[in-house]
């Protein structure tokens, strides 16, 4: 329910904050021509920064400490087009934040054992998928996967948007501002050739399989275990 809902959301950020607090880091926004995407990585492999927001063909979030963060930024000066400091201290989506995704994983690993989470009502696509789309997320399971591990990992926008221009979806932005606006409109559609569109299906047809026998075991998981701890 709803409550139960915004007390994930709290105790996301708690773990989140409090784990910024260990571990303090650096984040930029970088804004390059998008055939510079190489250079930028590269930069990254050699100074140990880490993209962790892939926004747009443009644009990417990079995060690390202020030593890597420092070595990072006299590498790419001049490469990229733009450098723009972002003021937290926080660096999300980033191995400093493998604590608090342990302890998310753990809450919202009891909130499914105690019969707190249920499917979504609608498909979610996902910002987690490092491959050319985001897939929509439908299960309970995909959450308790899906939502601890985004807190650790890079996410990408950029492939939110290839799924949305793949799709042809109607694309709303709430609440203040219009930067996932402005970074879908940078986001151009891609070509994809027939025997690509045939495997994206392929591959949602079997990834819903999948889901559907590890829903079932982690529902019967919950009705014998979840017995105990309710």
């Amino acid at each position: 329910n709803f409550d139960d809902g915004l007390m994930a959301v709290y105790h996301r950020g708690l773990y989140m904050r409090e784990e910024g607090e260990k571990h303090k880091g650096e984040i930029v926004i970088v804004l390059f021509e998008p055939e510079k995407a190489e250079k930028i990585f590269e930069a990254c492999m050699r100074t140990g920064a880490v993209p962790t927001n892939f926004n747009s063909p443009s644009q990417w979030v990079v995060g690390g400490s202020q030593r890597e963060l420092r070595r990072f930024r006299k590498i790419v000066d001049g490469i990229a087009t733009r450098i723009i400091p972002l003021p937290v201290g926080v660096v999300v989506h980033h191995r400093f934040m493998d604590g608090a995704a342990d302890r998310f994983r753990a809450y919202i690993w009891d909130m499914f054992l105690k019969g707190k989470l249920s499917d979504p009502v609608c498909p979610i696509l996902m910002d987690v998928s490092m491959g050319r789309f985001s897939y929509a997320m439908t299960s309970a399971m995909e959450t308790v996967v899906l939502l601890p591990y985004q807190i650790n990992h890079p996410i990408s926008f950029a492939n939110v948007a290839n799924r949305i221009n793949f799709e042809g979806l109607t694309f709303e932005e709430i609440g203040p501002g219009s930067t996932l606006k402005n970074l879908l409109k940078d986001s151009k559609p891609i070509d994809l050739s027939p025997e690509e569109r045939a495997l994206v299906r392929v591959w949602e047809i079997n990834r819903k399989s999948w889901v559907l026998g590890t829903s079932i075991l982690l529902m019967l998981i919950r009705l014998f275990v979840g017995r105990k701890i309710m």
